[in-house]
């Protein structure tokens, strides 16, 4: 399961400035506890938090340089020099570029804009283009957004050329030897604001030239660069992302007003969301699949009607990206399992032929979010390869790469992403070096997924008035969250699945004396795990829904655990065991799994290992099984497949409190704990189950060949296994006949309550509600298992039609059915040749 982590407070005194905002500033201790995680340390300073203003700006000659820079422009501009702005291809150089020529443009200054291809000349300043901008007759080059690496460049060309560099990149120990250098990380300068982004030391160029007044008109740009960058959103970067928003709602510039309208967001409010994952990338993605142009041209537009076709090229080139990005990430997930030992190897690197070098960077991005391992994708071309990293927390990158860099013709970066270039030959070693290094530096815990949350939120603070207050924090984003807050203890009330791909969830959960709403997006795998009245533990936000003109107030779920604190725990987890036992059961049968699975003559597909099973089983005693479970976060699984073993199992775990360190799921672990994450999983579905992302198997020694799927189970298990046993005794056959079985008399009893059900109390919500009924009304202790068995062959044998979707099941008994042999139905005889491996008949 995830690792939830209180964030660490950045202050000291906590309490009491807490405290003290909360009653000079009137809000709930709840918020005034937000504004400290965000290092608040006073009513001033939440003050100016919560109202950001441009007075807020810091002095922009107190940046090293800037004196210098405004002197040489503002010559340039009197001597009528052409002045080129030398720019970037993604959005930070995008808005910089056309923050800067909009702004000296109205001064009457002669400008041009150059960006290097991504494709064809990669990031940064490069001598031949400083030499071409020399020759087409420029006085004067201003980068934004880079130059502040590029020592050989600028030092060749400053005597014929004047430079003056502005950027925001962690400079080096020796600077270019420019005109001027502008930016706020070069040690020694009186500055106090370090984490601009290339737009905002743009926008402190222009505030220096021409004051706030002279900013103010290009603050909607500077917020779209500044957010799109994904620099903390605190100091100035609040002050320009905020009021840069209220621009675009208020009066946004013509090319702003097209993109919104071409992407069908007119009207709606732009918030820094909508910014991050929808005008950002669109702005991004030409620099990464063609050219910067039409970003550029969009910013620039004079109206509405002259930006509407950059507004199309750009949403098409992002189409474009969305598409390419998601074949090159289909194409890498299948590859990943050939390519990596998932099992072993702890970084993730994957090649292909062919991949588009501008989108391997995100497709890195989302295979280490989603495997919660560092990753590495290359793109082969030939006998050489380019690759993009991306890392977790925990395992710095460059480094790594630095260790394996005698096998890399170029590398470069930091700790959570990187470059690199590679013979196609190498690669394999390339992933073994790596792979090495991470075994001895990545600890366990970082292959967890990690959510840090503000704090716990209480029944009784949850509120409207709470909504508000913490909708005045925004905009949100990179060192302003959006506040997450823990839920230790709530009871599902329902669940149900929801959405047009059926792939969020949405829960009822009831705290304290209310019911709330909250939806997980994404996270339909989990409602699997969830019976009505069982506890959960969630990491949360609050969001405000909007539905036919009426707003409320419900959570957005992030993460979610099942709370173990007793028996009672326990047994709501395991009340649907026996029916759940039939839904993998069912599925074998449905999709012909059987035919393979019930023959016990075939082996498993061994074509990795000449031919022979790579099993070794160890016989254990249960203290070393959960030894054995304890002492790895990833790569052990337990595989549990009758009620009683994992009664017994869960119970020892209970006792030994251990169930709130090991996640516990149905069928198949869910890939949100982490990949291979060391897991208990009743009844595993083999025909989703992937067996190299574990190392080491357990299961109890009773259970021995059993499972839904028969005897090849076992043969279907690669590594290390071991059979443990429980302390107390049980047999097999016992535990067969009396949960598996079906007989004549069972069926009769099952169709007569059924025939005597009265129409309209013939629906029921769940399996669990309609195992109780016809248990209470049949006076039958029938399980799960056999009450879903006989009513599909009911239904096979056309004497009642089911009907099934969220929260409901619906029975019709067919009025006058035709006389059918129990030996027609196909799934009964399945389940005589299932149990009769076995040893038992019905």
């Amino acid at each position: 399961m995830a690792i939830y982590e209180m964030c660490a407070p950045l202050l000291e005194n906590t309490e009491t400035i807490a405290m003290l905002l909360q009653f000079d500033l009137n809000i709930s201790e709840v918020t005034a506890r937000l504004l400290v995680n965000r290092g608040v340390s006073s009513p001033a300073e939440a003050r100016a938090f919560l109202n950001p203003s441009l007075d807020q700006l810091h002095d922009p000659f107190d940046l090293k340089g800037m004196a210098e820079a405004v002197h040489r422009i503002r010559q340039a501009i009197n001597k009528k020099e052409k002045i080129v702005i030398y720019g970037d291809y993604d959005a930070d150089g995008i808005t910089s570029s056309s923050v800067l020529s909009l702004y000296l443009s109205s001064l009457g200054a002669i400008t041009e804009i150059y960006i290097p291809s991504r494709q064809d000349e990669g990031y940064g300043i490069h001598l031949e283009a400083l030499r071409s901008i020399l020759e087409n007759g420029a006085g004067l080059v201003i980068t934004v957004d880079c130059g502040i690496s590029a020592i050989e460049e600028v030092n060749e060309i400053q005597p014929l050329l004047d430079i003056i560099i502005t950027d925001h990149h962690t400079p080096g120990n020796v600077l270019p030897n420019a005109y001027a250098v502008i930016n706020p990380k070069i040690p020694g300068q009186a500055y106090p604001f370090k984490d601009l982004a290339g737009v905002g030391v743009t926008a402190k160029l222009v505030q220096a030239l021409g004051g706030t007044e002279g900013l103010q008109p290009y603050l909607d740009i500077v917020a779209i660069g500044t957010i799109a960058d994904i620099v903390p959103l605190i100091g100035e970067n609040r002050v320009f992302a905020s009021l840069g928003l209220k621009q675009i709602n208020e009066n946004p510039r013509p090319g702003i007003s097209a993109l919104l309208q071409v992407l069908e967001l007119t009207g709606q409010p732009i918030d820094s969301a909508k910014v991050s994952f929808i005008i950002g990338p669109c702005l991004n993605a030409p620099g990464r699949m063609t050219t910067f142009h039409s970003g550029y041209n969009l910013l620039t537009s004079k109206s509405i009607e002259q930006a509407l076709p950059s507004a199309i090229e750009l949403a098409e080139q992002n189409r474009l990206r969305r598409e390419t990005e998601s074949l090159i990430l289909e194409s890498a997930l299948k590859m990943i399992p050939n390519q990596v030992d998932l099992a072993h190897q702890r970084v993730i690197v994957v090649a292909g032929e062919g991949w588009h070098p501008g989108v391997i960077g995100i497709v890195a991005s989302r295979i280490a979010e989603q495997y919660t391992r560092p990753a590495i994708v290359m793109s082969i071309d030939g006998d050489q390869a380019v690759g993009s990293a991306r890392s977790i927390k925990g395992f710095h990158l460059y480094n790594a790469i630095s260790h394996c860099s005698k096998l890399l013709t170029k590398f470069g970066g930091h700790e959570m992403a990187a470059g690199l270039s590679i013979k196609t030959a190498d690669i394999d070693k390339f992933r073994s070096k790596i792979c090495a290094y991470a075994d001895e530096v990545l600890e366990d815990e970082a292959l967890i997924p990690h959510y840090i949350y503000d704090g716990q939120l209480k029944p009784e603070q949850i509120s409207a008035n709470l909504l508000k207050e913490i909708e005045m924090l925004a905009p949100f984003g990179c060192g302003n969250p959006v506040p997450r807050f823990l839920l230790p203890s709530a009871v599902v009330e329902n669940s149900r699945i929801i959405g047009k791909n059926a792939n969020h969830l949405k829960l009822a959960l009831s705290l304290g004396q209310r019911s709330w709403d909250a939806v997980g997006f994404g996270m339909a795998e989990c409602e699997k795990d969830l019976q009505q009245g069982c506890r959960v533990s969630l990491l949360t936000s609050l969001k405000r829904n909007e539905w036919m003109g009426i707003s409320s107030t419900q959570f957005q779920i992030h993460s979610m655990k099942r709370v173990y604190e007793g028996p009672r725990d326990l047994e709501e987890l395991l009340g649907c065991f026996h029916s759940k036992f039939f839904d993998v059961f069912f599925h074998y049968f449905m999709y012909n799994y059987n035919d393979v699975l019930l023959d016990d003559s075939k082996t498993c597909d061994s074509s990795a290992n000449d031919g022979q099973c790579s099993i070794e089983t160890v016989l254990i005693s249960l203290d070393e099984a959960l030894d054995c479970l304890g002492s790895s976060m990833i790569g052990t699984a337990v595989f549990v497949n009758t009620f009683e073993a994992a009664a017994g199992l869960l119970l020892e775990l209970l006792d030994r409190n251990l169930l709130d360190k090991f996640p516990v799921h149905y069928h198949q672990p869910n890939p949100a704990n982490g990949l291979g994450r060391s897991t208990v999983i009743l009844i595993p579905d083999l025909s989703v189950y992937k067996d190299n992302l574990y190392h080491t198997v357990l299961t109890p020694v009773f259970e021995e060949g059993f499972s839904p799927a028969g005897k090849k189970f076992i043969k279907c298990l690669n590594g290390k296994r071991y059979c443990f046993k429980l302390n107390n005794n049980m047999e097999l056959k016992n535990i067969l006949s009396s949960s598996f079985t079906m007989n004549r008399d069972l069926l009769g009893v099952i169709y007569k309550w059924l025939r005597k059900i009265v129409p309209g109390r013939n629906i029921w919500t769940d399996n669990r509600q309609l195992l109780q009924h016809c248990r209470d009304s049949s006076g039958t202790p029938i399980n799960g298992f056999q009450l879903s068995l006989a009513l599909e062959v009911f239904k096979e044998l056309g004497f009642i039609n089911m009907e099934s979707g969220n929260q409901y099941i619906k029975i019709l008994c067919n009025k006058n059915p035709v006389s059918r042999q129990l030996d027609e139905s196909r799934l009964i005889n399945y389940h005589r040749r299932w149990l009769a491996q076995y040893g038992i008949s019905n």
